[in-house]
């Protein structure tokens, strides 16, 4: 039986006194509406005997489940972490705990405590003298770069991909009509896991107005200063340099971006970038490839059927690059500003649940 909205219940009510209609001529003159036949009859009859739209106090079936006492039980269980963050229990485990359904801690949960939920994102511990330089050196780069500057920025970055498709557990999973698990065929169950995982390094620099080609470094090299500067540094510049002889090349602090021998080439090829002791240290939240790229390209390479070998892996990686919209990586890059802001007013701290 479909039920009336309270808007629903104001209209049929003022067009039953005014034209005294009933439930036929109701469906006939709103057919757009979606009422039932039945439920109009219902409704007209209450309103001829009572005359209100609204439920009599005590109407209805009595609640047996969601009452006083589970919701608040519901509460404490589920938003401890507000005072105590780590404590709070899940659904399943609140309906374990209380002797309720998992359906009927949910619908508490969305209908009467008007809770969302939200998924936690994992990140690196912050020590208190890690977010006194990741808020003093987001400071020194707001004065350094504005929106003007920002175009020139070179962002760069590696990443390691591999054959087989990276797994979420919690989503991993096969419905059947099986009565048991011992029922579904093996092949649909499980998932196979190769010993030795084959894997390719990427790297790639992108502006706002360009992005850089994917550079793939042999397997079986050691990414140290010298291999660093060899496979990735030079090819980079050079390409991004000739699309934009104002650039500014950025790198994360990875040992090998922050040697010596690194710093002194950049100054030999009279490149200007953003010194080691200038970057935010452990900031992925602050590198347009960390936060937006990589996960983009994942979607893409792994979208189909499963790769067999690294050349195929390869091959997926350059299509997915080539995909992407210069555009989005435009609009990513373009919330720098906005993230290194948020930076400094959280006083160094994690960025990524507020934006």
């Amino acid at each position: 039986m479909a039920v009336l909205s309270n808007e629903d219940k104001v209209l049929i009510r003022a067009v039953v006194r005014e034209k005294g209609y009933g439930a036929k001529r109701l469906l006939k003159e709103f057919p757009n509406q979606g009422w039932k036949l039945s439920t109009l009859k219902k409704f007209l009859k209450k309103l001829r005997e009572t005359g209100a739209i609204e439920r009599r106090p005590g109407s209805g079936r009595p609640r047996t489940v969601r009452t006083e006492d589970a919701v608040r039980s519901v509460s404490d269980l589920l938003c401890s972490d507000e005072d105590c963050p780590g404590t709070s229990l899940s659904e399943r485990e609140a309906a374990n705990r209380l002797g309720l359904s998992r359906s009927s801690v949910r619908r508490i949960a969305k209908y009467d405590l008007g809770l969302k939920v939200f998924k936690r994102v994992g990140v690196t511990a912050l020590s208190p003298a890690v977010r006194t330089k990741r808020a003093d050196r987001a400071r020194i780069l707001l004065r350094r770069f504005t929106a003007a500057r920002l175009a020139h920025i070179c962002f760069s970055d590696e990443k390691l991909f591999h054959v087989s498709a990276p797994r979420n557990p919690q989503n991993d999973r096969v419905h059947s009509r099986a009565a048991s698990k011992r029922d579904v065929p093996a092949k649909n169950l499980l998932r196979e896991r190769e010993r030795s995982r084959q894997s390719v390094m990427v790297s790639i620099g992108v502006t706002m107005n360009h992005k850089g080609s994917v550079i793939f470094v042999p397997p079986g090299v050691k990414i140290n200063a010298v291999q660093y500067q060899r496979i990735i540094l030079l090819p980079m510049l050079e390409e991004m340099r000739s699309k934009d002889p104002a650039l500014i090349f950025q790198q994360d602090g990875a040992p090998a971006h922050t040697a010596r021998s690194t710093t002194n080439l950049l100054n030999e090829q009279r490149i200007k970038f953003i010194e080691p002791s200038a970057w935010p240290p452990c900031s992925p939240d602050l590198n347009p490839l960390d936060y937006f790229v990589w996960s983009a390209m994942e979607q893409k390479v792994y979208r189909g059927e499963a790769i067999g070998n690294v050349e195929q892996l390869k091959a997926r990686i350059q299509q997915a690059w080539e995909e992407i919209p210069q555009e989005i990586v435009r609009r990513a890059i373009k919330q720098w500003l906005r993230r290194l802001r948020e930076v400094v007013s959280r006083n160094g701290d994690h960025i990524e649940s507020f934006l």
